[in-house]
């Protein structure tokens, strides 16, 4: 039992492993498209063109919330897989408690040997 529940803690932890790089990964590569704008819009301002960096502004908060839609909706996946893992692993320890028990009760329906005694002398 111990030992199931020691692998699916390794298996959560790899999971969790797992996304935290993927997320990191999406926030690196948004994080360079959010630069990429912002510089360009820098120079849109500096050379006068306001409308086309009021466009990049857009674009720039449009970035910023699909990057937060985006961790907010892996932060829920996150969730429902722990949840439904550690459902998972009750389901299984049950399972394993229930069926330990059966076999204890087998043992102890078991007939016994008649007891013998000793009779020191």
């Amino acid at each position: 039992m111990e030992t199931q529940q020691r692998n699916n803690e390794e298996q959560i932890q790899q999971m969790l492993q797992q996304m935290q790089t993927e997320l990191s990964l999406q926030q690196t590569h948004m994080q360079r498209a959010m630069d990429c704008k912002l510089k360009e819009q820098a120079h849109l301002l500096e050379q006068g063109f306001q409308e086309q960096a009021q466009r990049m502004g857009k674009e720039i908060q449009q970035l910023q919330s699909r990057n937060r839609e985006l961790e907010d909706r892996r932060n829920q996946e996150l969730a429902q897989m722990m949840e439904a893992q550690e459902r998972r692993n009750n389901e299984k320890m049950e399972i394993l408690r229930q069926q330990h028990q059966q076999q204890i009760q087998a043992i102890n329906s078991r007939p016994r040997p008649a007891s013998r005694s000793c009779s020191i002398q």
